[in-house]
């Protein structure tokens, strides 16, 4: 699956306004332990990650001093990461910015992290990693999982800094193009579902669970048939509907509003949904980076966090970060919010036991 046209990567990408370490630090923590482990990396390895961002992972790899180095092609984010001490290649990751900074098969491990949905060249991309990794290297890769977009209509992933989306089927004839073979995955809950995928120069061993994910892909009428993404655009407009009909009761109940998490799914959401400032008075985020601006379209106002503690509480939590739902509320416990989670339908909750609950059935 993947967008309808392309935006200029220095557009989205050269002044960005998404930091990793805000909501995923621990997240990329333990994939630092997980791979140091799994794949025997000490001092002498070398690791080397697309879209590092602000240093997230690399930090926690230098601490378990395994020599790692990032390509990130943001001015501001680049730069956060190299005030942490990381080693950053300020450009975009290819074939050809490969070739001229590492001489071909001397990396052990290629990382990239919610980076492959971001990039047209895909071919080039996968070139790339071909050239860096030695005969027994491996390649870490994590992606959202399309059939979570369609399942759960996560239309609010859907947008322009995303050209593609995955299933590990389609990954899988990606790498073999490239004499790159999935040998592993696992699904994991990061980013409202995704697939980890490893990545490897020799074929065997490959994991039962590859052929048996890609045949229930290509069983599965949820990712295999166009009657599914008809039905997934219905689907949308009637979440649409009922999102709007809940933040309209809400005004009518003289109740005040306030969002959580001003992410690019925050903005697909808001202008979709047609969400204006009178549903929603500000959204919060804890990103420097964005505090101070506006949802785009919607001209609703990015606050702080610091901000919004100093605020008249608000009636309703609205978690449009909704995928750290439980964060979010681990962090605003005691004050006697009400939530309001959009997806898979917008739901209500008051406290963290309802959460995990509904999000169970």
């Amino acid at each position: 699956m993947q967008a309808g046209g392309v935006v200029d990567p220095d557009i989205l990408f050269k002044d960005y306004r998404y930091l990793s370490s805000v909501g995923l630090k621990e997240h990329f923590t333990d994939l630092a332990t997980a791979l140091k482990e799994r794949y025997s990396l000490d001092k002498n390895s070398l690791v080397v990650e697309m879209g590092s961002n602000d240093g997230v992972f690399l930090a926690p790899m230098q601490k378990l001093d395994v020599t790692v180095q990032g390509f990130e092609p943001s001015d501001n984010v680049s730069a956060i990461a190299r005030g942490r001490g990381c080693h950053i290649i300020h450009d975009y990751f290819s074939q050809a910015t490969a070739a001229s900074h590492f001489e071909r098969n001397t990396v052990d491990l290629f990382v990239a992290t919610n980076c492959f949905a971001h990039v047209d060249g895909l071919n080039d991309i996968v070139a790339g990693i071909e050239y860096l990794l030695k005969p027994g290297g491996h390649a870490l890769i994590e992606v959202h999982d399309v059939k979570n977009i369609v399942a759960e209509t996560q239309y609010d992933f859907v947008y322009l800094e995303h050209s593609f989306y995955y299933s590990l089927t389609s990954l899988n004839h990606l790498f073999q193009r490239h004499g790159l073979h999935v040998v592993d995955f696992e699904d994991i809950a990061v980013h409202g579902g995704s697939l980890r995928v490893h990545v490897a120069r020799t074929k065997a061993p490959v994991s039962p669970a590859v052929s048996l994910r890609m045949k229930a892909e290509k069983e599965d009428k949820g990712v295999a048939t166009w009657d599914a993404y008809e039905a997934f655009a219905d689907a949308a407009l009637t979440h649409r509907r009922s999102l709007q009909e809940k933040l309209k009761e809400y005004r009518g109940q003289g109740l005040r509003v306030v969002g959580y998490g001003a992410s690019g799914r925050a903005n697909v959401l808001c202008n979709f949904c047609n969400i204006t400032p009178d549903l929603v008075e500000y959204v919060v985020d804890e990103s420097p980076e964005r505090a101070g601006r506006f949802i785009p379209g919607m001209r609703i106002p990015i606050r702080t966090k610091a901000e919004f503690d100093a605020d008249r509480p608000p009636d309703v939590v609205l978690l449009l970060a909704w995928n750290y739902s439980k964060m979010i509320m681990e962090k605003l416990q005691g004050k006697g919010f009400r939530y309001l989670v959009p997806f898979p339908e917008p739901f209500e909750v008051t406290n963290i036991t309802d959460l995990e609950r509904i999000q169970s059935l």
